[in-house]
């Protein structure tokens, strides 16, 4: 019973992950965002893979916990539409929890299929299967290394320069004026 369901949540998965990519394709995205492109190739074969063979599926639920960091990716997206500053505090809890459950939500699972897929290569007879999991891992991985490095620039390293950048500023600011009074 457990296996039907899982294997249901894989359909459904992989259903998400076609009407996305349609969507990006009809919008014109799919260059522009790349990167989720690339992503929806390499779950879209997988999934689909794994539902019609009835194999992996344990690989598919836990690569699903990827899709728990979404929730604040969309979270901090919807917050910039909002114009909602970098300095709210609001923001800055999204982008820590964003953080938190990148590591938890998309490294730690899909290191958790990469390692299962090294270790039981062996007890799959068909290569191809192994390896075409281990590259769809692989891709994911690469494209969830491109989305950290936009997040840490983004809601790091930015926000860092302008916190400097405005604080020489107003030194300059204070040092001109105290150089008029004198």
């Amino acid at each position: 019973m457990l296996i039907v369901a899982l294997a249901a949540l894989d359909d459904i998965t992989d259903g998400y992950f076609v009407y996305d990519f349609i969507d990006h394709f009809i919008n014109g995205k799919s260059l522009e965002q790349w990167e989720v492109t690339l992503h929806h190739i390499a779950c879209i074969a997988i999934f689909w893979h794994n539902w019609h063979t009835r194999t992996f599926i344990g690989y598919s639920c836990i690569a699903l916990l990827t899709e728990g960091n979404s929730f604040f990716l969309h979270s901090r997206k919807l917050l910039r539409i909002c114009k909602i500053g970098y300095e709210s505090i609001l923001y800055r809890v999204c982008v820590v929890l964003n953080f938190v459950t990148f590591i938890l939500f998309r490294v730690l699972p899909i290191m958790i299929v990469f390692h299962g897929c090294y270790v039981t290569y062996y007890r799959h007879p068909n290569l191809f299967v192994v390896s075409m999991t281990t590259l769809c891992t692989v891709i994911v991985a690469v494209v969830n290394s491109v989305l950290l490095w936009r997040l840490c620039k983004t809601d790091i390293i930015i926000p860092y320069y302008r916190r400097v950048k405005t604080r020489d500023i107003k030194q300059q600011l204070e040092n001109n004026n105290s150089k008029k009074i004198d």
